[in-house]
């Protein structure tokens, strides 16, 4: 299958452009174009990056006092349920911390979707895909997490009548 770059420099990543790879087949609501880019889009991309970039700092700053806050001051009665929310905080930093690294800019246009990545690996379109998947497990990860987070705290307080 054969795919088509466009080619895009940020005002923030001059040294760069960034190519978005798409397949060579187009919908027919887009008549084989793609939207040229403005500066207003641009300029949003890099307020984008910004806003991901202080996220990831935040988080980074907040990671040991949330992990110190659950393995030393919880109680003895939350044994189990600790390493629940400690799953969450870590699970949730690494995406943050992926997210943050890799910057990715997604793109909706008529029944095409695609991304672009404004971190390190804009210089090799690859590591997209390993992003791609580490992302996905993340958030699967996550949100398992969550859920065994809720039947815990529902086991906790409606327990199962004894048969």
């Amino acid at each position: 299958m054969a795919f088509n770059y466009l080619s895009v420099t940020t005002p923030e990543y001059d040294d760069a452009s960034i190519s978005i790879a798409f397949e060579s087949w187009t919908p027919t609501s887009l008549n084989g174009t793609i939207p040229n880019y403005d500066n207003t889009f641009l300029s949003i991309c890099g307020i984008y990056g910004t806003y991901l970039k202080m996220i990831t700092v935040i988080t980074t700053l907040m990671f040991p006092l949330m992990v110190y806050l659950l393995v030393f001051k919880s109680e003895d009665g939350m044994k189990t349920y600790k390493w629940l929310l400690m799953n969450n905080v870590v699970t949730g930093f690494l995406q943050v911390l992926l997210f943050g690294i890799w910057l990715p800019v997604p793109l909706l246009f008529d029944q095409l979707i695609c991304a672009f990545s404004l971190g390190p690996s804009r210089f090799n379109s690859s590591w997209n895909y390993l992003m791609l998947e580490a992302s996905i497990l993340l958030f699967l990860n996550l949100s398992l997490s969550y859920v065994a987070s809720l039947i815990y705290q529902y086991t906790l307080i409606m327990p199962m009548s004894k048969v």
